[in-house]
C-alpha cells in the first residue's frame, strides 16, 4: 500500500458505518442518495482493492507451482545420476 493511500480494512470499516446510518432510517431522501451514492464508490474502492490481492495471490500461486516443477526436474536427474 502507498503512502496516503486507506487501507482495505480502513474502507470497510467506512462502509460498515454507512450501510448503518442508511438502516437506521431516519434520513432525508437527499442524505440516503449521498450516503448510499458513498456506499457504491467504497464497494468500487474494495473490489479493485481485491481483485489487485487475488492478482497477487495467482502470481504467487503459479510461481510456486513453476517451483515445484523445477524441484521435481532437479529431483528426477540427481536420482538418474545416482550410483
Amino acid at each position: 500500500m502507498n503512502a496516503g493511500e486507506t487501507s482495505f480494512e480502513e474502507l470497510y470499516a467506512r462502509l460498515e458505518q454507512t450501510a448503518a446510518k442508511l438502516e437506521q432510517g431516519n434520513l432525508t431522501l437527499e442524505e440516503a442518495l449521498r450516503l448510499y451514492e458513498e456506499g457504491v464508490a467504497l464497494v468500487a474502492q474494495l473490489r479493485a482493492i481485491l481483485s489487485k490481492a487475488e492478482l497477487r495471490v495467482r502470481q504467487l500461486h503459479d510461481r510456486l507451482a513453476g517451483d515445484e516443477t523445477v524441484l521435481r526436474e532437479a529431483e528426477f536427474d540427481y536420482e538418474a545420476d545416482g550410483p
